[in-house]
Formats: structure tokens, C-alpha cells, sequence
């Protein structure tokens, strides 16, 4: 496959091709999120954003960068159809990031890292994470170890059950210590098990891929309740059903996107790929570890700076803040 030649007759095809599209989903936004028609231009300019930057992301791919990776690479068969996936994949995602950064930076003037943004952006990351791993292993124990589809199920036993003890636990942590403490000691639990893993051969018994994957499961499952927990605190109640249909499409889109990036990547050579993939979830989770220590060192120190204002405000004398200034007549 050689690059391809982009054409001004194309491009001008392709953006007025998703100047139609992005119509259909500021309707939708419209009418479900808004106030109708009323604000149906807010939402269709964030659509069209949207829609033109992850066109001009996926144009990039395929005249460019993906015929240069299959010149090197030379997959064939299924390993053919996985790297085009993943690279259109890829691409995609990083049109999403690139066109909410626009969005963040000129129309909603920074509403998308907010507590609710960055809450989501974790909740995506760690289930693209869960979800990833769990496909990869499945796929290693029943090609690499030969376990058949009910051994590989019952491989997956402890993995569920640590899982559900983890958010018991979880649950628990975030009644006592808050949102912080679980979430943080989560994502670094769970990135310490993606490490642990990255020593995975062909020769690897399941004993020893244990204690990583039982590490993965006991962060994320600590992680979960934390998040949950945050989101639907983050907005009224009368909005808590629109913010449960929000959470779980992230954690949807989350899973398919890890499934998509762990089977490419394992698509040629399965160990090395499931290597690539471990480190790349583990340097994720944590990325993110660190955007949530901000976020929550930033959070509090607004809250310490608008609690300190109230305190010097309530400090200054009533009559003082009810006068008014003189103003003299002129005369």
C-alpha cells in the first residue's frame, strides 16, 4: 500500500461530507442535553469540530501513516485487517482528544477539566485498561498456554472475584477516606500488576501470571467506586440519569477501544504485542494517577482560597460593607 495523494477537490468533498453529518448528532444533543432548538447551535458547532477534526485524523492516516507502517511491518491475512483497524482506531481517538482539546480551549473555556471532565477522561482510561488486559489474556491462555474455552473461564475466576472483593473494599475506603485516597492507591496498585506482567513468555505458567493480574483487578476494583461515586456527586439530581447514561458510554467506549489497541498491537507477535500493551497501560494508568493529584491539589487549593475570601469578607464589619460611598453634589 503507497501514500496517497491528497487532492483540493477531496478535501473540500470531505468537509463538506461531515458538514452534513454533524447535523443528525446536534439534533440529538440538542433535544436530549439542551433546550431544543434553542440551543442547537452551541451543540452543532461542537459537533462540527468534532466531526472535521476526526475526518482530517483518519485522512492523515490512511494517506500517510498507515501504508508506512504496512511498507515495514508487511502484515498479511488477519494480522492485516488488525493493524488497519487499530491504526484507524488510533486515529481516531486522537482526533477525539485533539478536537475536545479545541472544544475545551475556545468554547467551553475549560468546563471539560473540571472535576466531571477529568472524572470521565479516568473512568475511559482504566476501563480501555480493564478490558484490554482481559481480552489479551483470554487470547494468550487459549493460543499460547492451550487452555480450552472452559479452562480459560475458570482461569478467569480469581480475576472476577478479587475484583468484587476490591469494590466492596472500595466502597468502604471512599466512606472513610473520601475520593482521593482509594483512587490514587488504586491507579498505582494497578499499574504496579501491569509491570509485574510485562516478564509474560510463551513458557509462563498461569501461577506466575497470577499475582499481576490479581494486582490489576484489586486496583481497578478499588478505583471504580471512587469514580462512580464522584460523577454522579458532580451533578444535580434531577441530572443523575443523564450522568449514569454519560458514565456508562465512556465505560463502554473505554472497553472497546482498549479490546481494539491490545489486539492490534497483539496482532503480529502476541507475546511482544501483549508487552507493548502492558506497558502502555501501565504508563496510562499512570498518567493518570498524576492528572488526578493535580486535579485534586488544584480543587483544594480553590476551595482553601474561596473559604479564606469568606472568612476575611465575614471578618470586615457589617456596617462597613453595607456603606455606600458619598458622592457630593456638585454644586
Amino acid at each position: 500500500m503507497k501514500p496517497s495523494r491528497v487532492t483540493l477537490g477531496g478535501l473540500v468533498r470531505l468537509v463538506l461530507r461531515q458538514t452534513v453529518l454533524a447535523l443528525p448528532f446536534a439534533f440529538i444533543f440538542a433535544f436530549v442535553f439542551g433546550r431544543g432548538i434553542a440551543d442547537f447551535w452551541g451543540y452543532y458547532v461542537v459537533s462540527l469540530i468534532f466531526a472535521e477534526v476526526i475526518a482530517f485524523a483518519i485522512l492523515i492516516n490512511r494517506a500517510w501513516i498507515l501504508p508506512r507502517i504496512l511498507q515495514v511491518t508487511r502484515p498479511e491475512g488477519n494480522a492485516l485487517l488488525a493493524t488497519e483497524m487499530g491504526s484507524f482506531g488510533l486515529a481516531a481517538i486522537l482526533g477525539s482528544l485533539i478536537a475536545g482539546a479545541i472544544v475545551n480551549a475556545t468554547i467551553v473555556h475549560g468546563a471539560l477539566g473540571s472535576a466531571h471532565g477529568i472524572a470521565m477522561l479516568l473512568f475511559f482510561t482504566v476501563n480501555a485498561v480493564m478490558f484490554g488486559v482481559s481480552f489479551a489474556f483470554a487470547i494468550y491462555f487459549q493460543r499460547t498456554l492451550f487452555y480450552s474455552t472452559i479452562e480459560t473461564g475458570i482461569a478467569f475466576l480469581p480475576f472476577a472475584l478479587m475484583v468484587t472483593a476490591a469494590n466492596v473494599v472500595g466502597g468502604r475506603c471512599v466512606a472513610r477516606f473520601g475520593l482521593r485516597f482509594p483512587m490514587v492507591v488504586g491507579l498505582i496498585v494497578a499499574a504496579v500488576g501491569c509491570a509485574l506482567s510485562l516478564g509474560i513468555d510463551r513458557d509462563t505458567t498461569y501461577v506466575a501470571i497470577l499475582p499481576g493480574q490479581l494486582l490489576i483487578r484489586l486496583g481497578i476494583g478499588l478505583v471504580v467506586p471512587a469514580l462512580t461515586t464522584g460523577i454522579l456527586a458532580a451533578v444535580p439530581s434531577v441530572r443523575s440519569g443523564i450522568a449514569s447514561g454519560a458514565l456508562n458510554a465512556v465505560r463502554q467506549t473505554g472497553g472497546a477501544v482498549g479490546v481494539a489497541v491490545f489486539g492490534a498491537l497483539m496482532a503480529t507477535d502476541m507475546v511482544e504485542g501483549m508487552r507493548i500493551a502492558l506497558l502502555i497501560g501501565g504508563l496510562l494508568l499512570l498518567v493518570t494517577t498524576i492528572i488526578s493529584v493535580i486535579s485534586a491539589q488544584v480543587s483544594q487549593e480553590s476551595t482553601k482560597w474561596s473559604a479564606r475570601f469568606v472568612r476575611e469578607f465575614r471578618s470586615i464589619p457589617s456596617s462597613v460593607r453595607r456603606r455606600r460611598p458619598e458622592v457630593r453634589r456638585a454644586r
